[in-house]
């Protein structure tokens, strides 16, 4: 186990946590994310591949939904 960083008593130990982030005009909840917690002070040090993923995710466009009736009445 690694020492923490911020308090350098408490020990890491990797857990899922639930990360919020503010996006634009509203608030972005994941569930689980993978994160070191520290077993002292509860410091978090998540996961980096994680959240550039869920950067690029954030930074993706939506898929537009087409209308499938107005499709095929053509």
């Amino acid at each position: 186990m690694t020492m923490c960083t911020y308090c350098h008593i408490g020990k890491l130990d990797l857990k899922r946590v639930p990360y919020a982030q503010w996006h634009e005009n509203g608030l972005i909840l994941v569930e689980y994310i993978s994160a070191m917690v520290c077993d002292t002070c509860a410091e978090k040090t998540y996961n980096l591949e994680s959240l550039d993923n869920l950067q690029r995710l954030l930074a993706s466009r939506p898929i537009e939904k087409k209308d499938s009736l107005d499709n095929n009445m053509d």
